[in-house]
């Protein structure tokens, strides 16, 4: 045992044979911005993805149902019990539908939309609508009224034909007597069958819903809170003999909060309501109410399951919006749910550290509904809660807290009823809870009003293991001044643990020494599918390298009167077409009257979308979309960095709606002048750490282009700064003109033996019939510059017409190059300015823009892969793999079959450690959650022959059949290099995805 301990100590002084793989996941990706339509090949920047652990990739969103839930308790607490639907009375209409709404929020239009399409199904004899709207002045009614309507048919949009059945005066519709008295009346008066329930305008999930701006009281403004809602539903239910609705549901957002349900669940036996924000549009009201009339006999399961349809269906098709979601749920199953969540709650409390790091690994890779509120979404907090419940399986050790998450995503399973969701919402369920990011950042209101005591106490006692600050390096690169046509070429490298967001962002330097922020482009982690086949997206713990392409642009909002400036768009709510951008600010409906909102704008579209806005009311916020009208005035926010390192945000330049109700965004060159440009990144919970460079934009030498630069083929070329962003695939980049009339393509011909002419003869031996007009030699390339062909062709299409060519041929130490032109003839002359700009500005690039060689190569080992730092020598000894970086300086890794839990492993390994050396001491073992793995983790210390303090760790961990060490020592204080080198090798230590069969 003596001898193999002092072997792993043993620094090796020399090298060894064994030859190190670069890493191969740091890939190369353009972070593109595809702003087609208004500004044809905008791109913000390229950067590429962080360096992704091997992992089996898949779409399973469904979470491992490890074991059955346990036998729950139910938590009615006695309030009252939901009776069974009444026999079915044929002498009354099928269904009674409430509709309860106010406008005294920007959302006039919106209603008066909805019951435009409520008379526009027309109403039979077996389904009564029914509602009451506070209208806000400015509306089309012209009324400022609070009035009650019987619905009646009418196909006319642009008139309300409905009979006003009450005229009420100005009410307040945040007042849960005013809720009450509306639904006894609509349900004595109207009695049905069956009774439906939908309430309207702003939401905020456990913060309540329907905002009134203007009460007709004392109070300046209200909303219905929780126990608001719960009041008038009680008084409702008291009031009509015990009466449920057969479904509630919700036209504002954020309610599909397991506290709503939890509240309404005694009055209803099927809930609707989405766990995202919900457009103004909600429902196409219209084709919901001819479904019913065509059937008015459905049940409410049914009915609730229509409504999901309808709604998702509605905003995909008709709204273009692939942000959206929406659940039905079975109100029944309630009690069974927040039971497990309780249970779960109680459970991760157990162990604060261990259990704590679990669920906020969970929490930071879980669905998150709302990201268009922006600088609220982590105020609102909204997870999804089956997604973080699978995750927290797939983590944590099989036991307790294993157990209670499955009960969780199975009671989720359980209670809903229906489903259905865009492309931007990837992971969710559809119910959510109110997870804030740590205690600190919990609302005081929320222990008030929420009704999960467990819960509650949890969130305001979290306590994960603590984490480091991440480490975060920029190299400034080669490049100190640039511009759209020579870009700055950088490196990053970001070392962390829980990392949450990261950046790219730039400062422009202001002559008073403040920096306004330009550019905050959020770079997207990557997607991972676990074990058991849960998905999630979020940044690996350990090290994560990008190169960095800045080529000086950056988001232009603007509108149609001239008004515009830089304005950073950040991305939201990612998914498979893309993300939404936004932008803070406030909205003006007039010079009197403001309220904070986001503007938000689609991938593929250069106007605004909608316009989300926040209210507030006795602390609460709420959220809504407020449709902008023609006129009204968008502030964008701008934030500022002082001389002394404070951050101040202030309004930004005034821009108005027009016509259409939007505002523009394009993509331009940033103006002349000294930046700061770098990585922000942020812990889950954390304040952001943000690391800059400075460059100097200077005036571009190629007016009219911008600057591609392929990584991977280490080369640099312009093209016009109109034309779409270049493709790069199966060594072909392609890029074109907004009209696709003219194209360009470069192609690169590896180990090519001949010279440009045969080169040039190759590319002219794949083309069909076509004329040589012109034949010449060229000049190609700047430091250094090579000798080519340039080569004019002519052919005509049946579809196209005329058309003339234009190639280069020219090789570089083995590798051949053709960029090729295609347009209409009678461009000829355009199309030969842009081949030769091509050629005169035409970079050759040292690889990977010149930062050298990767710095951590891949060893495989049993099946795993494993990272290392390959200025560090290798051994291996004795089932070892050590890694050497100087004196005393070492990490070494095992993998054996597994035979002991890790807690014996670890006192194995603690026992070799302490043998044979000088003051030894260790700490007391525990347990740590690192890199989505549970570890045993001891620290220890000694003396060495010298009398010098060492400082060691020790990390074990289970993975199938399979035990993993770490050892790693170093010269005390060793957290530095812990941080970079050690704890990152650990985390990289992953297993080698199998292949799929056939």
């Amino acid at each position: 045992m003596m001898s193999r301990r002092i072997s792993l100590r043993r620094h090796i002084s020399s090298r060894s044979s064994y030859s190190a793989t670069p890493v191969a996941a740091i890939v190369i990706l353009l972070l593109v911005v595809l702003l087609a339509g208004c500004d044809p090949g905008g791109r913000l920047s390229q950067l590429t993805p962080p360096a992704a652990t091997p992992m089996i990739l898949g779409t399973t969103i469904e979470a491992p149902l490890a074991t059955a839930p346990p036998g729950l308790p139910d938590s009615s607490g006695g309030q009252p019990v939901v009776q069974p639907t009444a026999t079915y009375d044929s002498s009354r209409p099928a269904w009674t539908i409430l509709y309860y709404s106010g406008t005294d929020n920007g959302q006039a239009s919106f209603v008066w939309d909805d019951l435009n399409e409520m008379e526009s199904a027309g109403l039979t004899d077996q389904v009564r609508v029914v509602a009451q709207v506070d209208w806000s002045e400015g509306n089309p009614t012209g009324y400022v009224d609070t009035f009650r309507y019987l619905i009646a048919p009418d196909n006319d949009s642009n008139r309300l034909a409905s009979e006003a059945v009450s005229a009420l005066g100005e009410t307040n519709t945040g007042d849960p007597a005013i809720l009450a008295d509306f639904l006894v009346w609509g349900m004595t008066t109207y009695p049905a069958n069956r009774y439906a329930l939908i309430m309207g305008d702003f939401g905020g999930g456990w913060q309540g819903c329907c905002f009134d701006e203007v009460t007709g009281t004392d109070v300046a403004n209200d909303r219905l809170s929780l126990s608001d809602i719960d009041q008038a539903l009680a008084a409702t239910y008291n009031q009509t003999g015990g009466i449920q609705f057969e479904v509630i549901g919700f036209a504002a957002g954020l309610m599909s909060q397991i506290d709503v349900l939890q509240v309404i669940q005694p009055y209803g036996a099927y809930a609707v309501a989405s766990a995202g924000l919900m457009p103004g549009s909600s429902w196409d009201f219209q084709a919901v109410i001819t479904q019913l009339n065509a059937n008015p006999l459905v049940t409410g399961r049914q009915f609730a399951g229509d409504l999901v349809t309808a709604y998702v269906n509605y905003q995909r098709q008709i709204e273009g919006d692939e942000h959206v979601g929406l659940a039905a749920m079975d109100l029944s199953k309630v009690p069974t749910l927040t039971a497990a969540v309780e249970t779960m709650a109680a459970s991760l409390s157990d162990d604060p550290s261990l259990h704590g790091a679990i669920a906020a690994e969970a929490r930071r890779g879980a669905q998150r509904y709302a990201g268009s509120a922006l600088a609220d979404v982590e105020r609102i907090a909204a997870i999804d809660l089956q997604h973080a419940a699978a995750l927290i399986a797939e983590y944590a050790l099989p036991g307790e807290l294993q157990n209670a998450a499955t009960a969780v995503s199975q009671a989720v399973t359980d209670s809903l009823v229906a489903y259905d969701h865009g492309q931007g919402i990837p992971y969710g369920r559809g119910i959510a809870i109110y997870w804030p990011a740590n205690a600190q950042s919990m609302d005081p209101l929320y222990p008030h009003s929420s009704r999960l005591s467990a819960w509650a106490g949890y969130l305001a006692t979290q306590a994960p293991a603590p984490i480091q600050q991440p480490l975060v390096t920029v190299d400034g690169g080669p490049r100190q001044s640039v511009n759209i046509a020579n870009p700055a070429l950088m490196r990053s490298e970001m070392v962390g643990q829980r990392l949450d967001e990261a950046a790219l962002v730039a400062y422009q330097e202001a002559a008073d020494g403040r920096r306004v922020l330009r550019q905050y482009e959020v770079v997207q982690p990557s997607t991972w599918t676990l074990p058991g086949g849960t998905n999630t997206a979020l940044w690996a713990d350990g090290r994560q390298e990008s190169l960095i392409v800045w080529d000086a642009t950056a988001a232009y909002l603007a509108d149609q009167v001239g008004a515009g400036d830089f304005v950073p768009l950040r991305s939201v709510d990612p998914s498979p077409i893309g993300a939404l951008s936004t932008a803070g600010g406030v909205y003006w409906r007039n010079p009197g009257h403001s309220i904070e909102a986001t503007a938000v704008f689609k991938p593929d579209a250069t106007n605004s979308f909608r316009l989300w806005a926040a209210a507030e009311n006795d602390g609460a916020r709420l959220f809504g979309e407020i449709r902008p009208a023609a006129g009204g005035v968008f502030q964008p926010t701008v934030t500022i960095m002082n001389p002394d390192g404070s951050v101040t945000q202030e309004p930004g330049v005034a821009l108005i709606f027009d016509e259409t109700e939007a505002i523009y965004r394009s993509t331009r060159p940033l103006p002349d002048g000294r930046y700061s440009v770098g990585i922000a990144a942020r812990a889950l919970g954390e304040s952001p750490l943000t690391v800059t460079r400075p460059l100097t934009i200077d005036p571009v030498t190629a007016p009219g282009f911008r600057a591609f630069v392929d990584v991977e083929n280490n080369v640099q070329f312009l093209y016009p700064a109109d034309w779409l962003p270049p493709i790069a695939q199966e060594g072909v980049t392609y890029t074109s003109d907004a009209e696709n009339s003219a194209q360009l393509q470069v192609r690169y011909y590896p180990n090519w033996a001949g010279d440009a002419t045969t080169l040039q003869g190759e590319v002219l031996g794949t083309f069909g019939e076509v004329s040589i007009l012109l034949e010449e030699p060229v000049t190609v390339g700047i430091d250094p510059a090579v000798e080519g062909k340039r080569t004019a062709y002519g052919y005509d299409s049946a579809e196209r017409g005329p058309r003339t060519g234009m190639f280069l041929s020219f090789v570089k130490d083995g590798t051949g190059y053709v960029v090729d032109m295609d347009a209409p003839r009678d461009s000829e002359s355009n199309s030969l300015a842009i081949i030769d700009t091509i050629a005169t500005n035409w970079q050759f690039l040292p690889e990977r823009l010149g930062f050298g060689p990767e710095q951590w190569a891949v060893l495989d080992v049993a099946g795993f892969h494993l990272k290392h730092p390959i200025a560090y020598d290798y051994q291996e000894f004795n089932d070892w793999h050590r890694f050497t970086g100087g004196a005393q300086t070492f990490v070494a890794a095992r993998i054996l079959p597994a035979g002991r839990t890790s807690a014996e492993a670890m006192a194995s390994l603690l026992q070799t450690a302490s043998e044979g050396v000088a003051g030894f001491t260790a700490e007391e073992p525990q347990s740590l959650f690192y890199a989505g793995h549970v570890w045993e983790q001891n620290n220890f210390r000694y003396t060495d022959a010298g009398g010098s303090i060492v400082d060691g760790i020790l990390l074990s961990r289970r993975d199938g059949d399979r035990e993993i060490a770490v050892w790693a020592e170093a010269p005390s204080p060793a957290e530095d290099i812990m941080q970079s080198v050690f704890f990152p090798l650990a985390a990289s230590i992953e297993r080698i995805p199998t292949a799929p069969s056939g």
